[in-house]
């Protein structure tokens, strides 16, 4: 499963950080019908199949879990693009699993999460408002970071 950087308009969605550990985007109208979930269900790409497009991400971060560690994550130097799978990877209504290195961070005094390789030499982009992402020389997720942009009680 590959993916590219595309210097087009990045996404507008924020993502959102509620109290039960769920995070998803802000509009409830975004259009996407293909995910790529990246670590278990805890953390997942969504993509537009027409455009192939990133629209957005969601998952949780469970407090208590084993698998997210505590650290100070700061927002790396990036550039702005859109993030996009690879032509023949996406088809309507399809979940694909692409795991990437299996660290998962939180940074609760900034609600800042990072999963992946958050010291990489590979440049970041950013592709949503508070999204960034970096690829590796074979296009390959090497590591997702998600500012949330605001704590609330409940989705509606």
């Amino acid at each position: 499963m590959n993916f590219y950087i595309k210097e087009e308009s990045i996404n507008n969605n924020e993502i959102i950080k509620y109290d039960d550990g769920s995070f998803c985007y802000a509009k409830m109208n975004d259009s996407w019908d293909f995910q790529v979930e990246l670590f278990d269900w805890y953390f997942t790409l969504n993509f537009e199949s027409y455009t192939k497009k990133c629209t957005s991400c969601e998952g949780t971060v469970l407090k208590r879990s084993k698998k997210i560690l505590k650290r100070v994550i700061n927002i790396p130097n990036c550039k702005e693009g859109g993030l996009f799978i690879d032509e023949g990877e996406a088809s309507v209504a399809c979940k694909q699993i692409k795991y990437i290195k299996k660290t998962m961070y939180y940074d609760p005094n900034k609600s800042i999460l990072a999963i992946g390789d958050i010291e990489t030499k590979f440049l970041f982009f950013k592709f949503g408002k508070g999204q960034y992402v970096s690829l590796d020389e074979n296009n390959q997720i090497i590591c997702v970071i998600v500012e949330f942009k605001t704590i609330s009680n409940s989705i509606y």
